[in-house]
């Protein structure tokens, strides 16, 4: 790394000297993060990481062939597994994995957006990300997905230099396959970076020859995954295309469910888009335009990553002016003509063929594209790399519809770039014009109105992150004066009212009964469970014939073959060819009310209403929560 090099030799005081400022803002952010973590979230509460690493444990143990993952990569789990033979302890592996992780994309930001914009953007924006609530939030959780974020974080850095050489491609393309063994999206930011190498200038020979070897290399790192699938499951990739459609499309026509369901749990994204092509476009242009986008810039969630989280539309602001900065775009006729004529057209198709509610955002997002192609050749090569990745990964991962904020961070970190150029190159300019006090000197805009923005922005964030991880780890949603929320900072929390709690109690009553090693607990989360050190079975509590028994809705006798395969993958051995079949020890009962509150759910959290089956005995029943422990007791039926 050209940063750690001083007259061509690594020099780790080198690199500190010239590097004091990000250093000391991830080190403040490790300190801080720490704290929270070890000393705020003692319990497992919602995070799903920790049912990986139980995964790869269930594939090191020999039942590899039985094994299912929808939305990872096996050899990751491998990973995990081995690691925590040392830990033996899979939540704790997990934090200080994301902790450091998150950690590293802190610094490497920093980096990243100074090899394009140079050090005083990359101050600010690596501000920024410390300051983003939803980085703040993953950074404490027990995730899978943190460290191959780190891995591309890495490959980015690399990628952005100002003299991209091939040392730096096989590096790039090393750390992308590395990520792509936890999560396979990072396959579409190889694709993405495959396509600049491709593109960046006219030197079609070497271009070619840096794309064949950054493919190469990549397939080579990754080859073990393909070894490993082929062999357990005679294919190099096992993926479930249809049945990430059926649980978070939004369109779903009962014909088409049908369908979908008829074909086999494995069938191609080809297979899916020819079941109903029309269905397929409507779901993808509705994820392209509206659900994805919306995370990434706040349309109307509180879980975006965007840089105003609580004000909707307010990010697009200062990402697409500096965009504009960036592309040194100017108001001239011809542009104003190519600009309204783009507006007006995409428009028309907006109208015309789709949905205004669900596709405004191409009004906005198509005609800046062709702004950026026409003015490709202002574009430095470095920002050219995160554009690039921005259009190519926003086409390719828009077949599925994201949910967290995270899933975004590849395309985030050019808007927190973009967003930092807004803030120290447009708006003292701005703010001069207006004060009628023109800046004598470009290159030194006003300092103040600087800070005093980029700090009010830092704080109203940092208010929003506390009150996000305090409703994450304690459910406090009250907000109080800021005296009050301030002296909450140095209050000793009790313990009991951490999240997780509660679950760790019923893990403990649990473990207590004879045999349970050997038996299942029902539930919707793998929490219980995992404290128990039993196996788990998963069901959302609306599963088979709402009509029926809760002894028939136990063994899943009217249940779906959907319904049972979901929950067969989503349990604790997972149960991909159906051999186990199990029929629940105990049941958890564990829901927070909401809008889709179902028949099954009233009844399960009231232990004395008369259609709970006799031989159900109740082990725990919360005083807080609706929480309630059934005990199933098989051999007492009548």
């Amino acid at each position: 790394m050209n940063a750690f090099l001083e007259d061509g030799k690594f020099s780790v005081t080198h690199h500190v000297k010239t590097n004091k400022y990000p250093i000391f803002i991830t080190v403040c952010f490790f300190l801080v993060m720490t704290y929270v973590t070890f000393f705020h979230h003692q319990f497992w509460h919602q995070e799903l990481g920790i049912w990986y690493v139980q995964v790869g444990e269930q594939i090191l143990g020999g039942d590899g062939q039985n094994t299912k993952v929808g939305d990872a990569t096996y050899t990751g789990l491998i990973f995990y597994a081995i690691l925590n033979s040392f830990f033996n302890d899979s939540f704790l592996l997990l934090k200080i994995i994301s902790l450091l992780s998150m950690t590293g994309v802190v610094y490497f930001s920093y980096h990243i957006i100074k090899n394009i914009f140079g050090s005083k953007i990359a101050i600010v924006a690596q501000m920024f990300v410390v300051f983003t609530p939803q980085l703040d939030r993953v950074t404490l959780q027990a995730l899978n997905d943190p460290l191959p974020i780190f891995f591309i974080f890495v490959a980015l850095y690399f990628f952005t230099k100002k003299h991209l050489k091939l040392y730096d491609i096989i590096i790039a393309s090393i750390f992308l396959a590395l990520s792509t063994h936890f999560r396979f999206q990072a396959a579409f930011i190889f694709l993405a970076l495959t396509i600049f190498l491709l593109i960046r200038d006219k030197k079609i020979k070497i271009n070619l020859s840096h794309a064949a070897i950054f493919g190469i290399i990549f397939l080579i790192v990754l080859s073990p995954l393909f070894v490993y699938n082929y062999s357990m499951y005679g294919t190099i990739l096992d993926s479930d295309a249809n049945f990430y459609m059926l649980h978070k499309s939004k369109f779903q026509p009962p014909e088409w469910r049908d369908k979908l369901l008829a074909e086999s749990y494995s069938v191609s994204l080809t297979s899916i888009f020819f079941i109903d092509p029309d269905i397929f476009l409507k779901n993808y242009f509705y994820n392209l335009f509206y659900h994805n986008p919306n995370i990434l810039f706040n349309f109307n969630t509180l879980g975006s990553v965007s840089i105003f989280p609580m004000i909707a539309y307010l990010g697009l602001i200062p990402v697409f002016g500096g965009l504009v900065y960036a592309l040194k775009i100017r108001l001239n006729k011809i542009n104003l003509g190519i600009l309204l004529g783009t507006i007006t057209l995409t428009a028309l198709m907006v109208f015309w063929l789709g949905d205004i509610n669900y596709h405004f955002f191409a009004i906005f997002i198509i005609p800046f594209l062709v702004m950026g192609i026409l003015h490709i050749n202002n574009i430095n090569k470095s920002l050219l790399v995160l554009l690039t990745l921005d259009v190519v990964f926003f086409l390719t991962i828009s077949i599925v519809p994201l949910y967290m904020g995270f899933h975004l961070f590849p395309v985030w970190i050019s808007t927190i770039a973009l967003s930092a150029v807004f803030f120290v190159n447009i708006v003292p300019k701005i703010t001069s014009k207006i004060q009628k006090n023109r800046l004598t000197n470009s290159d030194k805009p006003n300092v103040k109105t600087i800070v005093v923005i980029v700090f009010l922005i830092l704080l109203i964030n940092g208010g929003f992150s506390y009150k996000l991880l305090n409703a994450y780890l304690y459910d406090d949603l009250e907000i109080q004066g800021v005296s009050e929320e301030f002296s909450k900072l140095f209050q000793n929390r009790d313990i009991k009212d951490q999240n997780g709690y509660e679950n760790k109690l019923v893990g403990e009553i649990l473990s207590k009964q004879i045999g349970i090693e050997d038996s299942y607990v029902m539930s919707a989360f793998p929490i219980d469970a995992y404290n128990a050190k039993s196996n788990w079975l998963y069901t959302d509590y609306d599963e088979g014939n709402r009509a029926d028994s809760f002894d028939k809705y136990i063994t899943r006798e009217n249940w779906s073959e959907f319904e049972i395969y979901y929950s067969n993958i989503a349990g604790l051995p997972t149960d991909r060819n159906n051999v186990n079949k199990p029929i629940p020890d105990y049941l958890v009962f564990d829901f927070v009310e909401g809008p889709d509150l179902k028949k099954y759910h009233e009844e399960l959290s009231e232990p004395d209403n008369p259609k709970i089956p006799s031989n159900w005995e109740v082990l725990y029943k919360s005083d807080k929560t609706s929480m309630v422990v059934y005990k199933i007791n098989h051999e007492t039926k009548q």
